[in-house]
């Protein structure tokens, strides 16, 4: 995920994102110390929290990834090489 992406979502998408991810106290926060804490974790900077105090929190309806650049250029790899196998052996089927 780019930081520009964070700064395209709303306060309640950050909030429930860091809630998810481990930043302390998301609610508590500006819009723009948000993004910051929810980058530093994505980014390895600083540990995700985690309390040992309460329920643990129930993940949102709604799934969030966080991929890397890296992560997106393998998926693109593994999804154009299976593509240009399955065109192979089409061609090899209808060639004859």
């Amino acid at each position: 995920m780019e930081k520009e992406e964070l700064y395209s979502k709303t306060v309640v998408e950050l909030r429930v994102l860091g809630r998810e991810i481990g930043v302390q106290s998301p609610t508590t926060m500006l819009k723009k110390e948000l993004i910051n804490s929810i980058w530093q974790i994505c980014c390895g900077a600083v540990e995700p929290h985690r309390s040992n105090m309460g329920r643990p929190p129930v993940p949102s309806q709604k799934a969030v990834a966080v991929l890397t650049k890296a992560d997106v250029d393998k998926i693109e790899l593994v999804l154009l090489s299976a593509v240009e196998e399955a065109v192979q052996i089409l061609r090899d089927k209808f060639s004859d």
